[in-house]
């Protein structure tokens, strides 16, 4: 899924791209209300997570000129601000969830995937190639319907597999940072 994060704390911003950037998604980051206006007009998001408290125009106010510009790009509002009257006028304004800080990383992924799937998203988990089977959600393999599944070691390698270039995906051929796998029995082996 194709993603614009528009958070102006650096550190912040740095730990989202690169947690959703393991999960798989292309994101881009913008840290001000006008370049996420800017960008969204010249690109086509999956998915845009707007923070509130931007330092030129606020969230609700780049929400609020995508909605009149015809954008119907799906928002997550990202916000320390917790009062009720703030999460009912980010929903109001047409945003899609509402995410407080702190927040989870865990829960910041499963909200992306909801939406995604609201929107006409892979409704599954599920990746099916020939008889190997990746479950993206827990980052786990199984080949065909046998029982013994594998886990990636860092819980998210298996959104990262790709087959070689012009090639059949087999597990001797995909991607080597993938290599981590485990299962119940042992290291996953290549057939």
């Amino acid at each position: 899924m194709r993603i614009l994060i528009v958070e102006d704390d650096a550190a912040l911003a740095r730990g989202i791209v690169a947690l959703l950037r393991a999960a798989g998604h292309a994101v881009d980051h913008v840290a001000t209300g006008e370049d996420a206006l800017m960008v969204a007009a010249d690109e086509a998001y999956a998915l845009v997570v707007l923070d509130v408290g931007l330092p030129d125009i606020d969230g609700f106010s780049v929400l609020q000129t995508l909605r009149r510009q015809g954008n119907r790009v799906p928002v997550m509002m990202l916000t320390a601000r917790d009062a009720l009257d703030d999460r009912v006028r980010g929903l109001d304004l047409g945003a899609d969830d509402y995410l407080r800080k702190p927040f989870a990383p865990e829960e910041l992924e499963a909200r992306i995937r909801a939406l995604g799937r609201r929107r006409g998203g892979d409704p599954t988990p599920e990746l099916v190639v020939g008889a190997l089977v990746l479950d993206r959600s827990r980052g786990a393999a199984r080949v065909g319907s046998g029982r013994s599944t594998c886990v990636a070691a860092n819980g998210r390698c298996s959104t990262r597999w790709r087959p070689a270039r012009g090639r059949s995906c087999r597990a001797r051929r995909c991607n080597p940072r993938c290599s981590a796998m485990t299962s119940r029995s042992g290291p996953m082996r290549s057939r």
